[in-house]
């Protein structure tokens, strides 16, 4: 249970503030204090539950923003499907924005769950190209062959391969791998390679919360 705390604030129009504040309580039966309390977090925080429960600790407490992003992706990945068909790619496109365009993984952070994660997802990824229809066969391949490369890159000289690309192939085929647990844990793993120096600002945790309560906007 959170600590009670008074905080004070200068209002320009405190007294109509005041006013509408005392006539919500008394129709509610709270208190004045409940209710800014509720209409502050309900400005700040996504509508539904689930999800404002697990990020108001971290931000609370102001952790690092990788640490936020990823416990919403460890939840995705253990949550149910249906859930996990939420469209988070906005959120994916976020996280593709602070990384450097030529940052290279290094061959020395390289985990082999990475790789393994990684051919899962390729493996998925060509059955899914193969029950397309033939007219987007051509495409589909040439970005699977691109794909593959990648891959072998990983497991062969790392320093080739652009943290970007493989957040990229995320969004490239995220109507493919949106609703499986792999996609998200895939997610979390890349996470831990990329570096957050310099990346929590007010400026980009206010952006993210703007994100998080956009995809979650409804209660449920």
């Amino acid at each position: 249970m959170p600590v009670e705390k008074k905080v004070l604030f200068n209002f320009h129009n405190a007294d109509l503030i005041d006013n509408l504040l005392k006539q919500i309580a008394e129709v509610e039966h709270r208190s004045k204090s409940s209710v800014a309390e509720s209409i502050l977090l309900d400005s700040f925080l996504p509508k539904n539950p689930i999800i404002r429960n697990i990020i108001q600790k971290p931000l609370a407490d102001d952790e690092p923003i990788e640490n936020i992003i990823g416990l919403l992706f460890k939840y995705l990945a253990s949550c149910a499907e249906d859930d996990m068909k939420v469209d988070v790619s906005s959120l994916i496109q976020f996280v593709i924005r602070q990384v450097p365009l030529m940052y290279s993984l290094k061959g020395e952070i390289i985990k082999e769950e990475l790789i393994l994660q990684f051919d899962s997802l390729l493996s998925i990824l060509e059955e899914a190209y193969n029950n397309e229809g033939a007219e987007n066969m051509s495409f589909l391949q040439n970005q699977l062959n691109f794909d593959k490369q990648i891959s072998r890159n990983l497991k062969e000289e790392p320093p080739k391969v652009k943290l970007v690309y493989l957040y990229q192939i995320i969004l490239d085929n995220w109507t493919y791998i949106k609703g499986i647990s792999l996609t998200y844990n895939f997610l979390s793993t890349l996470l831990e390679l990329q570096d957050w120096q310099n990346i929590n600002t007010c400026e980009k945790r206010t952006e993210l919360l703007q994100i998080i309560k956009c995809i979650y906007s409804e209660t449920v």
